[in-house]
């Protein structure tokens, strides 16, 4: 059992806990890509005549497709692999429908909805468009190749069991990706949350320190004032206020004081500015 757990576990890469977290995502991804292939083992052998090779072909090649990246996947290579089983997701379903015959009206063509996705899950919003517009413009190419006899109709149609299989196949990995999706939703809500709770503690410590900070200026026994690079009044004591008002924001310039007085003002702000 401990041997299996292993097998099943994605990979974890110590330091990297957003890797870490997408490899998990691409490792159900894959195990449901194997699932689907052996759920539709039915589907090769009760296929129609002549339908039977390209669905034996699709189902091992999504099998061995899935197995292989996440040997790579192990190897820690992530974002090649998401693109490698999204392309071959694509590959292995239009394939089965370009051999098996049908075009768009093939029980398989529902699954580029997986393909999309997948590539949303896996590469993000931008990919998902980018293999929406894939995948309908391998529709049309289906049409059209249907209509000039590029590609056959269905040898023999699919009965509804046979039709039924397939689209709980599709319903089925639908579910697993939502529910991947509402997870990783519900972990990036909740590392806002501590976020947000994380900045209000440091906005209340900063607060209290402000407030400390203050209460010091405020019981020094003598005047005291601060100015910034700008040679502005920032900050004044309680004595300052009382013996010059509020020079908050003022320079000396702004100060209606003597003439020395000012220059001796002017040349202690330059020498503490220096």
């Amino acid at each position: 059992m401990h041997r299996i757990s292993k097998i099943l576990a994605p990979p974890v890469f110590e330091g990297d806990e957003q890797k870490t977290r997408a490899a998990w995502f691409l490792n159900t991804v894959l195990w449901t890509m194997i699932i689907g292939a052996l759920l539709a083992i039915p589907l090769v052998v009760f296929a129609p005549r002549g339908t039977m090779p390209s669905r034996l072909v699709t189902a091992v090649s999504v099998g061995l497709l899935a197995l292989a990246l996440i040997r790579l996947m192990h190897s820690g290579y992530k974002n090649v692999d998401s693109a490698v089983a999204v392309l071959g997701i694509w590959a292995a379903t239009n394939q089965a429908i370009h051999f098996g015959g049908g075009g768009v009206r093939s029980i398989g063509f529902p699954c580029n909805v997986i393909v999309v996705l997948v590539a949303g899950i896996l590469l993000g919003r931008r990919a998902a468009l980018g293999f929406a517009g894939l995948c309908i413009a391998t529709g049309l190419a289906f049409m059209f190749a249907r209509q000039y006899g590029v590609i056959p109709d269905l040898p023999i149609k699919d009965t509804d069991q046979q039709a039924l299989i397939v689209y709980s196949i599709h319903l089925i990995v639908a579910a697993v990706l939502l529910n991947l999706t509402l997870r990783n939703a519900e972990h990036a809500l909740s590392h806002a949350h501590q976020e947000i709770e994380e900045r209000v503690r440091m906005q209340e410590r900063l607060r209290a320190n402000e407030i400390f900070l203050r209460a010091i200026i405020n019981n020094i026994p003598f005047d005291l004032w601060v100015c910034n690079a700008e040679d502005r009044y920032i900050i004044q004591n309680a004595i300052s206020y009382e013996l010059a008002g509020d020079l908050n924001g003022k320079t000396v310039e702004d100060l209606d004081i003597p003439s020395d007085v000012f220059a001796k003002y002017k040349d202690k702000h330059m020498r503490a500015l220096r």
